[in-house]
């Protein structure tokens, strides 16, 4: 089935699904459709130059151009972060390039670091704690894993034993830069199981990587 949905305004820069709607994050707003994609609200639900979405059930975290706002209702009431950016305090050091779920966990990719928003509490994640390389373009959550695409390659930390992975060159995917991450729906969503399929996006091509639980 498909269907062609119009926006009321502005260059789609993301898009995320969550709950019964698809949240869709342009220049000028955050926009939601409903669960079939044939109707967009008239109005955003948030205003603003978009950057990123991400969705979780009725959780929703947003970046703009100048800070991060969350809601725990589907859109309906939005809760700012403290300050803009850069978050004084927050470890934010600028606009975030993506935002992911991973359970309570709020990952927010930067150049050059990660930061990991939890009750607001603010962990920095640094070459010092391991990330064996940053400048992250896309961060997705799946198979137990978070994964990091950025100028060369991919970095995957496990979100149990805090391992680190670095996937990079033809044995992994083709090309160098991964723009685009995302995790293959299964019988377990792949947020919870350790196996599935995670599908990069890179200047080259698509790779498709299958992970199984030892």
């Amino acid at each position: 089935v498909e269907a062609t949905v119009k926006l009321p305004y502005g260059k789609v820069k993301d898009v995320a699904c969550g709950g019964a709607y698809l949240y869709i994050a342009t220049s000028l707003g955050l926009y939601r459709a409903d669960a079939t994609l044939r109707e967009v609200e008239p109005s955003p639900i948030y205003h603003g130059i978009m950057r990123s979405v991400t969705a979780s059930g009725n959780r929703l975290a947003v970046a703009t151009e100048v800070e991060l706002v969350e809601s725990l209702d589907g859109g309906k009431t939005f809760s700012v972060h403290p300050n803009r950016y850069p978050m004084v305090g927050t470890l934010l050091d600028g606009p975030p390039t993506d935002l992911s779920y991973a359970g309570e966990e709020l990952w927010v990719a930067m150049k050059p670091t990660i930061t990991v928003v939890q009750d607001s509490a603010y962990t920095r994640i640094g070459a010092a704690d391991g990330l064996p390389y940053n400048n992250t373009h896309t961060i997705a959550t799946g198979c137990g894993k978070m994964w990091m695409g950025s100028d060369k390659g991919v970095v995957v930390r496990d979100l149990a034993t805090s391992e680190w992975q670095y996937l990079y060159g033809p044995r992994w995917h083709p090309g160098s830069a991964v723009h685009a991450i995302a995790a293959v729906p299964g019988p377990a969503t792949a947020a919870e199981s350790t196996s599935g399929v995670m599908v990069l996006g890179t200047d080259a091509g698509l790779s498709v990587i299958c992970t199984t639980q030892h």
